[in-house]
């Protein structure tokens, strides 16, 4: 709660500064970084290299949160036996090597997709957001399920019936194409998924 606050107001702090001391045409005229232009402004190029060196640091942080984030899915889903056993032995550091691989082979292999197809990276943010909507809603559908079976009130299961309409409009929102898409990329998980509950013998139904 005190984080949401803190950015809440820095957010507020930066766009009130901005606007004090130019105007909306000119602020979209700004280069990337924008906060690097307005702090030439008030100290000159200093705080423009003191912005730009911030931003640095502060993607090379988030990459590696992003990174060591990534390769905890593989892990912890190996733990409950959703992918294979391979993806859950760790190094003498508790780092899932199997993992780190696999998703920075992903992510090299999604850059050079982009290179070679002249796709930008907004249409890969646009097939990986595509791509978390049908969790969305099987999730949501799964809520209405447990929801009968163990009998729950009546509002736990509005809940999930609005839930999962809004998740269903959500997937047909987000266009035949790119679902397709999505689909497609989905097969390589699945077959992970099937061979890990073989490995594990997991016979239950899905």
């Amino acid at each position: 709660f005190i984080g949401v606050i803190a950015a809440l107001i820095l957010y507020i702090a930066i766009t009130m500064l901005a606007f004090g001391l130019m105007s909306q045409a000119n602020i979209t005229e700004l280069s990337n970084p924008s906060m690097a232009g307005i702090m030439a402004m008030i100290t000159g190029t200093s705080g423009k290299v003191i912005i730009s060196a911030g931003l640095i640091v502060s993607v090379l942080a988030s990459y590696l949160s992003w990174i060591i984030y990534a390769a905890e899915v593989p892990n912890s889903a190996a733990k409950y036996g959703a992918f294979p056993n391979i993806f859950k032995q760790q190094n003498s550091n508790g780092t899932s090597i199997a993992s780190l691989t696999l998703t920075s082979l992903t992510v090299q292999l999604c850059l050079v997709l982009i290179l070679f197809t002249g796709k930008s990276y907004n249409t890969l943010v646009l097939v990986s957001t595509s791509m978390i909507l049908v969790p969305y809603f099987l999730v949501a559908a799964y809520m209405v399920k447990v929801a009968f079976v163990k009998k729950l009130s009546v509002a736990i299961k509005l809940m999930g019936f609005g839930a999962s309409i809004y998740g269903l409009w959500l997937v047909y929102a987000a266009g035949l194409n790119t679902l397709l898409l999505s689909v497609i990329l989905y097969i390589p998980g699945i077959m992970l998924f099937m061979y890990s509950r073989k490995q594990f013998k997991l016979n239950e139904n899905i």
